[in-house]
């Protein structure tokens, strides 16, 4: 079936914090946000951004950057290869394959009948499956 693309089913990353530091500001300014991976922080110290991310009882530096923007889009690449390391795509691409059988299933019974359940579970399949496949089934 071919998931080339699993990384836009990470959802991204929500930060608390907001705003751009001053531009004499050196020190202390930062956004954070917990995920299931650790707590990222980006920070502002002398004048670059950096991604940490803090994982049980140590910090892992990700990179610097020279926007805030550039350093959250380390930080969501740093989450979303974590993410999908721990992700079977084997499995998945299965789970799909055996769902598409149904979907068949589904179609030769609709054909032959006038079926509005198997019209309706149709539709939510070819749904479900443009979701997870990024745009139509």
């Amino acid at each position: 079936m071919g998931m080339t693309d699993l990384s836009r089913l990470v959802r991204p990353l929500v930060w608390n914090g907001s705003g751009e530091p001053e531009p004499w500001e050196n020190f202390g300014w930062e956004q954070y946000t917990r995920s299931a991976a650790g707590t990222y922080r980006v920070f502002f110290r002398h004048g670059v951004w950096r991604a940490v991310i803090h994982c049980l009882d140590r910090a892992h530096f990700i990179g610097e950057a020279d926007t805030l923007d550039a350093a959250k889009a380390a930080a969501q690449a740093d989450y979303t290869a974590r993410i999908l390391a721990a992700l079977d795509a084997d499995a998945l691409a299965a789970l799909v394959e055996a769902g598409c059988n149904l979907r068949n299933a589904a179609d030769a019974i609709a054909e032959t009948e006038n079926n509005g359940a198997a019209d309706a579970a149709i539709a939510a399949w070819d749904a479900a499956l443009a979701r997870v496949k990024g745009g139509d089934a």
